[in-house]
């Protein structure tokens, strides 16, 4: 199973997540005004960066 290391960071008002692991090139960058709103997305854009389903990687957050 493939795996990303996502750092969340929070400033001017909003969580900011980057994903760590994927390919060259491609920019895993979000923000989000609530951390709920987060952990609950942010698997969706991995899934679409990497054309894949949420099931089919795993998290670990920092």
């Amino acid at each position: 199973m493939k795996h990303y290391d996502v750092t969340v960071s929070r400033g001017d008002d909003l969580w900011t997540a980057v994903v760590g692991g994927l390919g060259q090139g491609v920019v895993g960058a979000m923000d989000y005004e609530s951390f709920a709103e987060l952990h609950a997305e942010l698997p969706w854009f991995i899934a679409d960066l990497t054309d894949s389903e949420p099931g089919q990687f795993a998290i670990s957050w920092r």
